[in-house]
């Protein structure tokens, strides 16, 4: 199997300085990262207020009454045969 590995740096402050720039660099994406999470709850919260305040209750509209047994109900159009040349 193939392995890729870094070569490992033998001066030691070249291997600390390559660990502070990986921490600022973690640092920075988790910054970011909390941002957009921040940014997007901010935004929830005002379109909940928003919606909360300008929509009145939803009221359901009455339920027809049923129909009879063996009545089918639906919307129908009623076709004519053209009249048939002889």
């Amino acid at each position: 199997m193939f392995y890729w590995k870094l070569p490992r740096m033998h001066n030691p402050l070249l291997r600390i300085l390559a660990m502070a720039a990986g921490l600022v660099i973690m640092a920075a994406l988790l910054t970011l990262g909390l941002a957009v999470i921040a940014v997007l709850a901010v935004g929830a919260v005002i379109m909940l207020g928003v919606n909360a305040f300008r929509s009145r209750p939803v009221t359901r509209p009455a339920r027809p009454a049923a129909a009879k047994p063996g009545v089918i109900e639906g919307e129908f159009r009623v076709l004519h045969e053209p009249a048939r040349k002889s």
